[in-house]
């Protein structure tokens, strides 16, 4: 895959390079005038004539790969591999159709015999910073998709060889999988990712579709919606719309805060309590002692508390009301009501009155 996408981008820059070439030095005649006039028609034409044809095919085959997508979610519950395999293939398709799209668009622009040379110009300006963006996200999500859907094909029939069991300890649950029998050695493959989706959906009924997968799309639009919202209240409400976490009211969520990527459901915000500037808020882990146990828990911040900028805190913790975490601390345990808490990991300082 690597040599083709080399051999593709060396061809594109060797061609932009004699058309650039012919026009900064005509006398060399690189491209034989007889061969740009119809070749400029012939991109005209495919571009930007047959634009309304092509897009209309191109939306006939994103709806009719929705029946493939709901195939793929019926599936899931009962066959997990099969599902995901089949409405990952869909979730690729559809990609590979947007970024089609968004490529006919700008070619339209570029080759198009109708458009003036300076709204042309304006228009291809503008198309990188907003357009040219999505472009790129989308082709990244397809790689990812790609390669998710390639690992569960290769360990389709590791995943019937795999078992879990689930333990509990306070608030933390631990899916542990059983590997004997299996040639599986790393919990971050994608037999027994698929095995922990099915441990989640039995326990949490958390829907066939993969976490994920699910939580790599909510969270490019969490990153796009509050990286740049200033307004406490409106960055608020995306982290409430989009991650599903309870959020009370006049809580305050600073700027490139970060919550769980899988499971931010399971964070709870009391009223009137905050964290600030850069912190990261987990449910779940795979970083424990036992390599193949996935463990989640809910974080939950009481009313009143503070969590100061660049904070960590870990799956299972609750911070008590009216509590202070100084910043840059790491928070791997319970934090008391009214306490004062710092360090990595955070322990508590002193004890501060109610009043």
């Amino acid at each position: 895959m690597k040599k083709y996408i080399l051999t593709f981008l060396c061809a594109i820059h060797l061609l932009t390079l004699i058309f650039i070439l012919d026009a900064g030095l005509p006398t060399f005649n690189l491209i034989p005038d007889a061969l740009v006039s119809p070749s400029l028609d012939f991109l005209d034409f495919l571009f930007y004539r047959s634009a309304p044809w092509s897009f209309l095919l191109l939306l006939i085959v994103f709806s009719a790969n929705l029946f493939v997508f709901v195939i793929g979610y019926n599936l899931c519950p009962k066959h997990r591999v099969g599902g995901t395999a089949t409405y990952a293939f869909s979730f690729i398709l559809d990609l590979t159709l947007i970024a089609m799209a968004l490529l006919f668009t700008f070619f339209g622009i570029v080759f198009s015999k109708e458009i003036a040379y300076p709204l042309k110009f304006i228009l291809v300006l503008a198309f990188f910073p907003f357009l040219g963006k999505l472009f790129l996200s989308v082709l990244e999500k397809t790689v990812d998709t790609s390669f998710f859907f390639s690992d569960v094909l290769k360990e389709r029939k590791e995943y019937g060889k795999l078992h879990y069991k689930i333990e509990k300890n306070g608030r933390l649950t631990y899916i542990k999988i059983d590997t004997s029998g299996s040639a599986v050695d790393c919990i971050l493959t994608a037999a027994p990712t698929l095995l922990v989706e099915q441990a989640l959906f039995d326990i949490r009924k958390t829907g066939p579709i993969s976490v994920f997968l699910k939580s790599a799309f909510t969270n490019f639009f969490l990153d796009l919606f509050t990286r740049t919202t200033s307004w406490p209240r409106a960055r608020v409400f995306f982290f409430r719309k989009l991650t599903g976490a309870k959020i009370g009211k006049n809580c305050l969520i600073g700027q490139w805060t970060t919550f769980d990527p899988i499971l931010p459901d399971l964070i709870d915000f009391e009223e009137d309590c905050g964290v600030g500037i850069g912190c990261t808020v987990l449910t779940h882990s795979y970083m424990g002692v036992d390599r193949m146990t996935f463990v989640f828990g809910p974080v939950r911040i009481c009313r009143y508390a503070r969590v100061g900028a660049h904070c960590v805190i870990l799956p299972g913790v609750t911070i008590g009301e009216g509590a202070v975490v100084a910043a840059g601390s790491i928070v791997a345990e319970d934090v008391p009501p009214y306490a004062f808490a710092a360090g990595a990991p955070a322990k508590i300082r002193k004890i501060r009155g109610k009043e």
